[in-house]
């Protein structure tokens, strides 16, 4: 087993070395600033994201501390969940004024269901939150990268290649 994987790592490094060799030049200051921005930008992304499961426990935390409530009571994570959604809808409004023209009953109807599944979601994940640490709730929540595809597969029964790839790698 050990000689096959010499052999294949041999073999990789041997095409890498032909392929350097095949490029013309690296690449210029331009391209390597083209590509390090997003890249930047992704990797800040994904701290903010996983702190955000710190700031979201001890926030939680201290509006219960500050309300005099116990450390693991749910008022927390409510009052902190209904202040950032409440901000986040208001200012939304505020810098795209034209999201407040077209609704319909129908469009309304749709926003209160997709937003009604977002709340059950974000409750669960909060009130989990005090119940586990910190990295454990992020590990589940990435899960459903995993689970969403399967679960599509499972509920409509319409069977897309995409789907079927997406539920399986």
């Amino acid at each position: 087993f050990v000689d096959v994987l010499n052999v294949v790592t041999l073999t990789l490094s041997h095409r890498e070395r032909e392929y350097s060799m095949q490029t013309e030049s690296p690449p210029s200051p331009g391209k390597r600033q083209q590509t390090m921005l997003p890249s930047l930008a992704l990797l800040a992304a994904t701290l903010a994201w996983g702190c955000s499961f710190t700031w979201a426990k001890a926030g939680g935390e201290t509006i219960n501390q500050v309300a005099g409530v116990l450390a693991s009571a749910s008022f927390g994570p409510l009052f902190l969940l209904a202040w950032r959604f409440t901000l986040a809808g208001l200012l939304w409004l505020l810098c795209f004024p034209a999201a407040r023209r077209g609704w319909t009953w129908a469009s309304l109807r749709h926003s209160a269901l997709l937003g009604g599944l977002l709340c059950i979601g974000q409750i669960l994940q909060m009130l989990g939150l005090g119940h586990t640490s910190e990295a454990v709730n992020a590990f589940l929540t990435s899960l459903t990268v995993v689970f969403v595809p399967c679960m599509l597969l499972l509920l409509v029964q319409r069977y897309h290649i995409a789907v079927v790839v997406a539920a399986f790698m």
